[in-house]
């Protein structure tokens, strides 16, 4: 490229408006499961994760394809252009697909006690198994699988037909508007660690990877 500059400060006024240009101020969403970093590379420190339609405002773009980006009007960061998009990313679903996942959720986690976040941990283990080759391709099926043991108890004491509450629908519809808050190789939950290790623990469960 060339630029039609005679001088340095020349050059260094071109720079400036080339920044200038550069610099937005929009409403994106992040399109998957998304590190935000300190730097605009994949090298630098993670300073949060957001889930899947998180809205951020990007404030400038980057030459590298990165954006600098702004989290609930307190945090920075860089995001890959790659992983956020400008409206809202969804899933379509079926009024069965409500119907089981909100009853496994309030079956596990349907006590008072228990938070959404469990509730929304416990749901994205369902979704994350129905994307896995390891378990069935349907919610239902995913609840129902016996290929290694039984995966939820609730099917053996009924508490699978139990009615859930209007928190539950609500997180259940969450998650299958938006996708699993968890990363697609978390597939285990129990009150022990298990498969090839710990993600993390809410309300005393623990969650797990699969490699």
């Amino acid at each position: 490229m060339s630029y039609p500059l005679n001088s340095n400060v020349e050059f260094e006024n071109y720079l400036q408006q080339l920044k200038q240009n550069n610099q937005i101020n929009i409403i994106m969403y992040a399109n998957d499961l998304v590190n935000v970093r300190s730097e605009d590379n994949t090298e630098s420190e993670i300073v949060t994760t957001i889930n899947k339609g998180t809205e951020l405002t990007v404030v400038e773009k980057l030459y590298n394809g990165w954006y600098k980006v702004i989290l609930q009007n307190t945090i920075n960061g860089y995001v890959s252009s790659e992983f956020i998009v400008e409206t809202v990313p969804t899933y379509l679903y079926t009024d069965e697909d409500l119907y089981w996942l909100s009853h496994v959720i309030y079956a596990e986690a349907g006590s008072n006690s228990c938070s959404d976040k469990l509730q929304l941990w416990v749901g994205s283990v369902v979704l994350n198994r129905v994307k896995s080759d390891k378990y069935p391709n349907s919610i239902k099926g995913v609840i129902y699988d016996r290929k290694y043991c039984v995966q939820y108890a609730c099917i053996l004491d009924g508490n699978i037909n139990k009615q859930p509450d209007e928190r539950t629908i609500n997180n259940a519809i969450q998650l299958l508007t938006y996708g699993s808050v968890l990363p697609d190789n978390v597939l285990g939950q129990r009150d022990t660690i298990q498969l090839s290790g710990e993600y993390g623990t809410v309300d005393g469960v623990c969650f797990s990877y699969l490699d």
